[in-house]
This record gives structure tokens, sequence and C-alpha cells, in this order.
């Protein structure tokens, strides 16, 4: 049986966003792949997440996304908390 649902709101600190993008400035990246496929599809991800493509993404991360306009999208859509057999469950409705 369900627990009560209570509203919930995403907010993440200045402190905690200033820690993720000195967390991705540290990031210690792997090597290239050894075999490179510049060919879009998924042969190109065999070995894993190609470098040029993970670095674009932590780069993005670091210096590009916005969370704070991304926040207010989750939080304008209406998010709640509720309880189901012992489970936190986190929905959107």
């Amino acid at each position: 049986m369900p627990g009560d649902v209570q509203a919930f709101e995403a907010h993440a600190t200045d402190a905690d966003l200033d820690d993720l993008r000195a967390r991705l400035a540290a990031a210690r990246l792997p090597e290239a792949e050894t075999v490179h496929r510049a060919a879009p599809g998924p042969r190109r991800w065999e070995q894993g997440v190609p470098l040029a493509d993970l670095v674009d993404v932590v780069n993005y991360w670091r210096t590009g996304y916005n969370w704070r306009s991304f926040e207010a999208r989750l939080n304008g859509i209406g998010q709640f908390r509720t309880t189901i057999d012992g489970l936190g469950i986190h929905f959107l409705h």
C-alpha cells in the first residue's frame, strides 16, 4: 500500500554545484581507444565511450550545463515522493 504522497522540489546548493564542477575539472579520463572508427554508428562504441565524446560531455557539464534552468523546469512539472512497499519513490506528475 502506498504511503503519503508529498510534494518535492529539487534544489542543489551552490556549494554542491561548485563541487561538481571541481570534480569534473579534476576527472582523470582514460586513454584514447586503440581502434579509431570515425564513422558514426554503434561500432564506434565497441571499446567503450570514445574519448572525444567523453571529453565533450565532461566539458559541457563543467562549463555549459545550466542546472538552475533544468531545476526550474523540473519543479514546474510537479515532483512528488512517496513510499511503496518500503521503497522510496520519486516521480513527476
